[in-house]
């Protein structure tokens, strides 16, 4: 019985669930805020106002996202890295090849 409750629990690890831990409540903001607005119109009409300047601002400028020209990619830049492990006991050594993953 503990064994099968284990791999329950490792299947839900693997799967991304936390066991015993409900789901995420989804953000209610889109909820609420029509009603808020209704209640609070200087609110609204802050919102309006900050949202009409940002569209002014885009119209004179431009947008924020310029498209990018494709072209040949940049080289390769090649950077010498150093690596020092420290350790007491050779069984605490790292491996290259553990070192050469976490480059």
């Amino acid at each position: 019985m503990l064994l099968l409750l284990w791999s329950v629990s490792l299947s839900q690890l693997a799967a991304g669930q936390t066991p015993n831990k409900p789901a995420p409540k989804p953000c209610s903001t889109p909820d609420i805020t029509p009603e808020y607005l209704a209640t609070h119109p200087a609110i609204k009409k802050r919102l309006a106002a900050i949202e009409m300047h940002a569209q002014r601002y885009v119209e004179q400028t431009g947008p924020l996202v310029q498209a990018v020209p494709i072209g040949p990619p940049p080289p390769l830049l090649i950077i010498p890295v150093v690596v020092h492990v420290v350790y007491s006991a050779p069984d605490q050594n790292l491996s290259d090849a553990i070192i050469q993953d976490q480059i």
